[in-house]
């Protein structure tokens, strides 16, 4: 079973849907995942939509294979990515990680929980990210350290998660 990858950030102010995807749209690094992954992803746009996982909630899709699921207080960004690639291969965990970057920024997080779609995060859209790190220590233990470590870490199990504060990407 292949298991996508999920990153979790922190909402400053809760944003307007549509003025989000407008600064979406104009994001070079979420362009950029594009023409990696948008072969193998249907949305060829941006769209707002009700959420495919949170009654009442809204997802914004967008191409290059990512959903913004939108929470007052968090952003769940899922990426097509499988997990096994996202903590395996730097080229296109560079990619995915500048695209949330990106998003990390217009939503005011300075921070991204990373792990996969079926982490027991008990994944709330109106949770911050506070309680996402004590649901993944409680229910796994403690997060990696490093994304050398991440990806000798076995899914369910400590290690199988990562704090991603992107000090290590460059700026663009």
């Amino acid at each position: 079973m292949n298991l996508d990858t999920l990153a979790i950030l922190d909402v400053a102010a809760p944003a307007e849907p549509e003025d989000l995807v407008r600064r979406l749209e104009a994001s070079p690094a979420l362009s950029a995942l594009v023409p990696r992954f948008g072969p193998e992803w249907e949305p060829k746009g941006w769209s707002v939509e009700p959420s495919s996982v949170h009654a009442g909630g809204l997802d914004v899709v967008g191409p290059g294979g990512i959903v913004l699921r939108l929470g007052r207080r968090s952003v769940e960004v899922y990426h097509v990515l499988t997990w096994k690639r996202f903590v395996s291969d730097p080229e296109d965990r560079r990619l995915v990680r500048r695209a949330v970057r990106a998003v990390a920024r217009l939503v005011g997080s300075k921070r991204a929980v990373w792990t996969h779609e079926l982490a027991a995060t008990d994944r709330e859209p109106e949770e911050g990210t506070e309680e996402v790190t004590a649901n993944l220590s409680a229910a796994v233990g403690p997060p990696s350290t490093s994304f050398d470590e991440l990806a000798s870490a076995t899914p369910h199990r400590a290690g199988s998660w990562l704090v991603d504060t992107f000090e290590d990407l460059d700026v663009s």
